[in-house]
């Protein structure tokens, strides 16, 4: 959007009709009522411009990203006898995505594990990285074995991998290969925020046919 100020100034002077394009609550009944939350709570009283850059990726963030996981995650968590595992990938070397999309924490680690020459031709992993490749292989190769990430831990992966406890959304925070940790409800208020929101309609008219 920001390679494009023309695309910048309409979203700023047609808030309330792009909005619920874009963020996919055209159908809903209260899509100007949404609108109007949604520019208050990121915006305030201020523009849609370079000043507030940063509250607009978070705008796009959390209604494409961070709430919906969230979601998914502790329906997951609710339905099933099974742990569930969340994590956040924050590495930004030379096989994240975040290159290309300029935030690590939209970016899976998945080319950690399966790597994509044709996206990153020219990789070249220094150690640091060459570790983060080990951990996210031994990480996702304990879970396919036996359905727990870190069966045991080492000097590799050090901190164990809690699963999803009752409403509190714990992740595995991988920052570099000597920063991973466990941490939780990172972006609590954001997420409460799109709970509250009333946002996905369909919510109101899904019925249990199992």
């Amino acid at each position: 959007l920001y390679n494009n100020s023309h695309l910048i100034e309409e979203l700023d002077r047609d808030f309330d009709r792009l909005a619920p394009i874009i963020f996919m609550y055209e159908d809903n009944p209260k899509k100007a009522e949404i609108s109007k939350k949604l520019k208050n709570y990121y915006f305030g009283n201020k523009n849609i411009d370079d000043s507030t850059k940063t509250k607009l990726t978070n705008l796009f963030s959390d209604a494409w990203f961070v709430y919906p996981h969230a979601a998914t995650v502790h329906l997951h968590a609710k339905y099933t006898s099974h742990p569930v595992y969340s994590y956040l990938f924050g590495i930004k070397g030379s096989l994240s995505f975040a290159k290309i999309i300029g935030d690590p924490e939209h970016d899976y680690g998945i080319t950690y594990i399966y790597l994509i020459m044709e996206i990153f031709p020219d990789y070249k992993p220094d150690e640091s990285e060459k570790k983060c490749i080990d951990i996210m292989t031994s990480l996702w190769t304990a879970f396919a074995l036996t359905g727990n990430p870190t069966p045991t831990t080492n000097s590799l992966i050090k901190p164990k991998w809690e699963p999803i406890q009752n409403d509190v959304l714990s992740y595995y925070f991988l920052r570099s290969d000597y920063d991973v940790k466990m941490t939780q409800d990172i972006y609590k208020e954001r997420i409460d925020f799109w709970k509250n929101l009333s946002y996905d309609s369909r919510n109101s008219r899904i019925k249990d046919e199992f």
